[in-house]
């Protein structure tokens, strides 16, 4: 009974995706820790798309982005000019989101 209320099964990328939650909602207090942190993940993860050979010490979060990159074009195609939180809409953040959950979920 207590497994039923336990929450899912957290990933990797939950505080990236917290990120995208707080742009969506128009919750997001700039914050320079947060904004360098989805920076830092989200080029990493970028990087290692065109060359996984360099995966060696990065942390979880990085490749499982990497990986959701490389499963779903079309989120590489809507995160390809993003570099910041503040590059994205509330729109975009949600978009975003879902199409991660999409890949997370299959």
């Amino acid at each position: 009974m207590l497994m039923a209320a336990a929450p899912s099964e957290p990933t990797a990328l939950d505080l990236f995706k917290l990120a995208l939650e707080l742009v969506e909602r128009k919750q997001l207090q700039r914050t320079t820790e947060l904004d360098d942190y989805f920076q830092q993940v989200l080029q990493s993860a970028k990087q290692l798309v065109t060359a996984p050979q360099n995966a060696a010490g990065l942390n979880a979060e990085v490749i499982e982005l990497a990986l959701a990159l490389a499963a779903n074009h079309e989120l590489a195609s809507d995160l390809c000019n993003v570099s910041s939180l503040s590059d994205l809409s509330p729109q975009m953040a949600g978009k975003v989101l879902r199409e991660m959950d999409s890949r997370i979920a299959a």
